[in-house]
């Protein structure tokens, strides 16, 4: 404490960590019904009623035969040898990815990725190995699919109704890192061996659609 001056970065971080203005604390909202939702649970429900509501008004009726059908004929073509593989992907490609992360991202289980981009060499050479098992066998774990979802108040927007909040999906670290080297490879992949069509202007680097 003795060598601390005050142009200090830790005084900064400590100002900026006590600094709440800005930041929206949710002590209850309302129901449709008028009730009050008041603790964490009802809370929680509140806003996951009010998402499904708004998305269940653009959704169209399910074809649970069309679904059924869809469902069949993917696992048919993955069950599929395949006739080109991807190349796998290497040390250096993950490191670049890595150090290209941003620091401030949020994170569903705890894991930031300043954390991600601090592992050791080996651990790294891990992650590597286990991404290319991912990409061989068609398998993407079931955790990474996990997403913790969080309501963001609307500016201006009353604060005790669920609909002033905007859900917004925190997703795992290691998922989100896997799913950049995953596009990052197969666009060069598809790219490279010509098998993306030149009227198609979506999804491509360069391109914008007519």
């Amino acid at each position: 404490m003795e060598e601390i001056t005050p142009s200090h970065k830790a005084f900064l971080k400590v100002t900026k960590a006590l600094n709440t203005e800005g930041y929206i604390t949710t002590f209850s909202l309302k129901k449709p019904d008028n009730s009050v939702a008041l603790d964490d649970v009802l809370i929680v429900e509140c806003l996951a009623d009010s998402i499904e509501s708004h998305c269940c008004h653009a959704c169209p009726t399910y074809d649970i035969a069309h679904i059924q059908y869809i469902e069949e004929e993917v696992q048919n073509i993955a069950s599929f040898e395949p006739k080109d593989d991807m190349p796998s992907v290497s040390f250096s490609e993950v490191q670049t990815l890595l150090k290209s992360l941003k620091t401030k991202a949020s994170d569903l289980d705890g894991t930031s990725n300043k954390a991600i981009k601090s592992v050791s060499l080996s651990l790294l050479s891990l992650l590597v190995a286990i991404f290319n098992a991912s990409l061989r066998n068609c398998y993407f774990s079931p955790v990474w699919k996990e997403a913790a979802v969080i309501g963001i108040h609307k500016p201006g927007k009353p604060c005790d109704l669920p609909a002033s909040y905007k859900p917004i999906s925190l997703l795992n670290g290691l998922n989100k890192f896997f799913e950049r080297i995953f596009k990052t490879s197969l666009s060069d992949h598809l790219l490279g061996k010509g098998l993306i069509i030149d009227d198609q202007f979506g999804f491509r680097p360069g391109h914008s659609c007519p």
